[in-house]
């Protein structure tokens, strides 16, 4: 199974919206370029946006990061070390902050998203993973080879060659990437519980966590079960120490304990999420994406309760203010707010049409929405119905 980088971006957007043998071999160096400073950058592409105290950031394509004082009257784009799609924001405080996008690339910032370093370099990263997966290959192959030359059974025989002919491949595959440019599945979404304890998740199963703000970054994979590498879009938690990751066909798991032990949920859906939110009191979760299926749980995702949106187009976002008190956008300019819990819904549309991304309130009332054609003030009021 594969798909373009390209595609998938869009996809999330629209419908919302991974030495003890010599090596021959040599990891081929990739070059970062950061991103430029763009004048129109508020009508780029953008899919997320967060507060970080009193400041708003958003994050969006060609590694455009900006931030406003002022309550989105004036924008300055910030620092940024990379040009590939920023696709998700969070932050622990008024200073700390982590971003991932495609390329599996991880930035952190300690200045309230002023300026940004690369934490993790994602194609370094796999580049580094194809050279262990050559090692460990040719481990393994030894192994076999050597239980085969010693074994007589004959049905273990016929097992081992199997498994021989499985390494032997996995091994000429590695080499095979170990030759070219690295190519690294983007990360879609990151949650932090505090400055030390995060989660980022991505395409084709990626799921990594950190205990120590993200000085090292570990592989988290094989903690839920996703054997056929389903798309994971969502991470998100709330204080009490519950996290949530959601992503394609239901696929939904929840933790707890900090992300100790996950379990599965039991959805009533195979609708692929494309975002989650939890409430900061941990008394609601809430969740949406394609064909416009939206889901609440009131005790901390172990049973999940449909709402009815009644909005035609996929959702690729959810805003939350209280249990009770959220918003989802998406496609079509498709905005639908509830004050009871997901009872009922007011629905509305942007007078553009255009799909959207991400939402949050702001001091005045108004929802700053973010997506393409970049940033979107909207008013319950004001907008087209």
């Amino acid at each position: 199974m594969s798909i373009s980088l390209a595609s998938f971006k869009r996809a999330k957007l629209v419908f919302a919206c991974s030495l003890l043998l010599p090596i021959a071999t040599s990891a081929v160096a990739t070059e970062l370029r950061p991103a430029l400073k763009m004048p129109k950058v508020t009508q780029s592409l953008l899919l997320d946006v967060v507060s970080a105290g009193e400041r708003i950031i958003i994050v969006g394509e060609k590694g455009h990061i900006i931030f406003s004082d002022d309550q989105a009257v004036t924008w300055t784009q910030a620092d940024v070390p990379i040009s590939e799609m920023i696709t998700a924001v969070t932050f622990v405080d008024d200073k700390i902050g982590w971003a991932v996008g495609h390329d599996g690339h991880i930035l952190q910032t300690v200045n309230a998203g002023q300026s940004w370093t690369l934490q993790r370099d994602g194609l370094g990263a796999q580049a580094e993973a194809n050279i262990r997966q050559i090692k460990d290959s040719k481990v393994e192959l030894i192994e076999l080879k050597t239980q085969l030359h010693e074994n007589t059974d004959e049905l273990l025989t016929s097992e081992l060659e199997t498994a021989i002919d499985d390494v032997q491949w996995e091994l000429e595959s590695a080499e095979k990437r170990s030759q070219t440019a690295p190519i690294a599945n983007p990360l879609m979404d990151v949650y932090f519980l505090d400055a030390k304890r995060g989660w980022a998740v991505g395409a084709f199963g990626q799921f990594l966590y950190t205990k120590n703000g993200g000085i090292v970054w570990h592989d988290a994979t094989d903690m839920i079960e996703n054997e056929m590498g389903l798309h994971l879009n969502a991470v998100t938690g709330s204080a009490d120490g519950s996290v949530y990751i959601g992503g394609e066909a239901g696929f939904l798991y929840y933790s707890h304990d900090a992300g100790e032990t996950w379990i599965k949920a039991e959805l009533d859906s195979e609708s692929t999420i494309f975002d989650m939110k939890a409430s900061s009191d941990g008394k609601a979760v809430y969740t949406t994406g394609l064909q416009a299926k939206t889901f609440r749980s009131i005790d901390k995702g172990v049973s999940w309760s449909a709402l009815q949106t009644n909005v035609k187009f996929s959702l690729a976002g959810v805003a939350i203010e209280n249990a009770d008190d959220f918003m989802v956008v998406g496609a079509g300019g498709s905005v639908a707010m509830s004050t009871d819990g997901g009872r009922a819904f007011a629905l509305s549309t942007l007078p553009s049409r255009v799909s959207l991304s991400r939402a949050m309130v702001l001091k005045n009332g108004q929802y700053l929405i973010v997506g393409e054609g970049g940033i979107h003030t909207f008013s319950p009021n004001a907008a087209e119905k």
